[in-house]
């Protein structure tokens, strides 16, 4: 999911509406971009349920690397791929019974809300490993609009050379 707004989350992936007009990546502090492009994440946090057992309660804050998101992070200024790095709240609910739930997370600067970067943050942390997370907003959960699917297209395969590109390097 994606800001529309300074304080407005959206969502990431999900059915397209066929709308075409897509506040997309830039969108998240001037509501001026028209295309789908990248997000690189940060870290997560997480809603109820994810990983409660595995600390026993306690919070953990799961992350990107940050070699891995700086690669990505150059990578995309290099392409000019527009590209916004920050925190995404991850959820195991797709769409949440409140329709202003996003006020709080938005309050506290979280781009988008999606359904798996915190798990593999917290996978690849227990593994030793090395992970990032890049995302392609698709829906706006202010404005109700979602990307065409060309605009799915172009941010989707934006997304992958860029994921492709750091892998490689």
């Amino acid at each position: 999911m994606l800001l529309e707004a300074p304080q407005a989350p959206g969502r990431l992936g999900g059915e397209s509406s066929g709308d075409d007009h897509f506040p997309g990546i830039e969108a998240v502090r001037d509501s001026l971009c028209r295309d789908a492009a990248g997000e690189v994440d940060v870290g997560a946090h997480r809603g109820v349920g994810h990983d409660a057992g595995r600390f026993q309660g306690a919070d953990f804050a799961p992350a990107a690397s940050f070699e891995l998101l700086l690669r990505a992070y150059e990578v995309a200024r290099l392409r000019e791929i527009p590209v916004r790095v920050g925190t995404v709240l991850t959820s195991d609910t797709f769409y949440s019974d409140s329709a202003d739930f996003w006020k709080k997370w938005a309050r506290y600067g979280v781009l988008a809300v999606e359904m798996e970067t915190a798990a593999l943050y917290t996978i690849a942390a227990g593994f030793g490993a090395q992970a990032f997370s890049i995302l392609t907003a698709s829906d706006n959960l202010v404005s109700r609009t979602a990307a065409t699917t060309e605009q799915r297209r172009r941010g989707y395969t934006a997304m992958i050379e860029l994921g492709l590109e750091v892998a490689a390097s």
